[in-house]
Parts: C-alpha cells; sequence; structure tokens
C-alpha cells in the first residue's frame, strides 16, 4: 500500500483521534504518541500539517518493513479509519 499524501484529511483525523492507535512497529508508536500530545496542544492548520509531514515520513522511511506495511494498511484501508 502506497504511503497516502500529506494532504490526506485522514492524517489529520488520526493525529485529533490519536490515543487507542497502537501500532506494530515500536518507533512508530513513539512518534505516534509525541505528535499527538502535540495535535492536543496546537490545533492549528499549520502545525498539523507539520506534525502530519512527520508521521507521514516514518511511514515512507519504513515502507519496506512489515510491521510498518501492516500498520498502515490497519489505519488507511477502506475498513480502517
Amino acid at each position: 500500500m502506497k504511503v497516502p499524501s500529506a494532504n490526506d484529511p485522514r492524517w489529520a483525523k488520526l493525529l485529533l483521534q490519536g490515543g487507542q492507535q497502537s501500532f506494530e512497529f515500536l518507533a512508530l508508536n513513539m512518534v505516534f504518541t509525541r505528535v499527538v500530545i502535540a495535535a492536543k496542544r496546537d490545533t492549528s492548520k499549520e502545525n498539523l500539517s507539520k506534525l502530519t509531514q512527520e508521521l507521514r515520513e516514518v511511514f515512507e522511511k519504513n515502507a519496506h518493513n512489515a510491521k510498518v506495511v501492516k500498520d498502515l494498511e490497519r489505519i488507511f484501508s477502506a475498513g480502517g479509519n
């Protein structure tokens, strides 16, 4: 599965819903926790855009990892978020 573009609205929804996500890829869990906290502190469009890009880069840089692929599919598949 291809990583959705940074302007896909599902990223903002993921950041703002936060909390209940758990990822198989440990580094993703750590980054996600931090960006969700940052998103809750500042929900401005500019901040959400910056945080979305940061989270998306983790997916992009690790797209070869089977756990990342699973996480991506779970979040962004038709039945996901």
